[in-house]
């Protein structure tokens, strides 16, 4: 693991969709992992599971503590992530299909109240770049007019459009940042909210263990699977001024690759006229 993933695992935010700060419900000592032995050589409860409805009980026994330092443990080991995200945002229902490389880079499809667009996102923090297209249908849907949109789109010719973090525009990313936050389980670990596991459910013919953690912004409803790897299935972030944003449909480590941006050509959105 790099040590970017090993500083999102202990990040205290999740960015941007949710405002939601980690948490946790116990100290190393009770946070045994189903499947390993504790440091003394006695099998946790779960240890040795195999893939049936006994194994999938005997973590949904297990203490909060424990789950999450199960799903920490699983979730360390992902590489790529392929995922649905739904959200509402300013008032817009968004629809994408997001793919997030090793390296955090990203790539995905938006629909957006009937317009769409794409978002390639590369790097991070200060080194990060970020790109956009646009149909007309969602320029105007962002307050651009028919006149602005219609130019913007012939002008682009399909090229990239260099986004300035700041504008509105730029609010395409936290599809990606959504799916980044699933897959380094900042929703995990810290001190700052309470954990309940609601117990066993079924998606698509296999069993998942809920975890609801309730914080400022409302409660995350988390389901993990509860047998073989203990990992995210899906998951629905309370935000303070939006319906829940959902993530869901998750597939991981296969390969994704995200495109040079140049291969298609860039343009800033300023030259044209998108702020």
């Amino acid at each position: 693991m790099t040590g970017r993933r090993r500083a999102a695992l202990a990040a205290v935010p999740l960015l941007a969709l949710t405002g939601l700060t980690a948490c946790s419900d116990g100290d190393e000592a009770d946070a045994g992992t189903p499947g390993r032995s504790s440091a003394t050589g006695t099998p946790e409860p779960g240890a040795g599971a195999d893939e049936g409805p006994e194994a999938a009980a005997r973590f949904a026994a297990l203490p909060p503590s424990a789950v999450e330092a199960a799903v920490l443990e699983d979730m360390s080991t992902v590489t790529t992530v392929r995922a649905r995200v739904q959200a509402v945002h300013v008032g817009l229902s968004v629809d994408a299909q997001v793919a997030l490389d090793e390296d955090g880079d990203c790539l995905g499809t938006l629909a957006v109240d009937g317009g769409t667009a794409e978002v390639l996102r590369r790097g991070e923090g200060a080194e990060q770049e970020l790109y956009g297209s646009f149909d007309a249908t969602l320029l105007l849907a962002a307050g651009y007019s028919t006149a602005q949109a219609d130019a913007a789109v012939a002008a682009a010719a399909d090229r990239w459009v260099r986004l300035d973090p700041a504008s509105d525009l730029a609010d395409i990313a936290l599809v990606c940042e959504a799916v980044e936050d699933a897959r380094d389980a900042r929703l995990l670990g810290g001190e700052d909210a309470a954990t309940e596991i609601t117990g066993l459910e079924q998606v698509d013919g296999s069993p998942v263990l809920g975890i609801e953690r309730t914080v400022e912004a409302g409660t995350a409803a988390l389901l993990v699977a509860a047998t073989g790897d203990h990992r995210f299935v899906r998951l629905a972030i309370p935000r303070e001024d939006e319906p829940a944003a959902t993530v869901d449909e998750l597939v991981y480590d296969e390969e994704v690759v995200v495109p040079d941006p140049a291969s298609r050509g860039t343009v800033p959105a300023a030259e044209l006229g998108l702020g």
